[in-house]
């Protein structure tokens, strides 16, 4: 059974563009692109570091998804992880962090 991934997009037009992207490739190589956190195996969270309430907005969506489903494992992509990549490594769920060109090798 191919794996279920889910994208939440944090951040401007570009994120969107590189989460569909990523979405895409990730589809072509056989995995499930999922409707919600639920049930699925991956949780990719494309954040944006312009401002630091949309930092604290993903961090506090990532840290819900990983305490609603704690056996989703969960990819944190994008410049928050370049300004502020730390904040996210204590998060429970948390297995891969991709700054903004390395995102792509998912």
């Amino acid at each position: 059974m191919p794996a279920k991934i889910f994208f939440r997009t944090f951040g401007c037009k570009t994120n969107q563009y590189d989460s569909a992207l990523m979405a895409q490739s990730l589809e072509q190589a056989g995995f499930t692109l999922a409707e919600s956190p639920a049930g699925s195996d991956w949780v990719v969270v494309n954040t944006c570091a312009v401002t630091r309430r949309g930092e604290e907005k993903a961090r506090q969506w990532v840290r819900r998804v990983a305490r609603e489903h704690p056996d989703t494992r969960i990819a944190v992509v994008g410049c928050s992880v370049e300004a502020s990549g730390k904040k996210f490594t204590g998060i429970e769920g948390v297995r891969l962090l991709l700054g903004t060109e390395e995102k792509f090798r998912l």
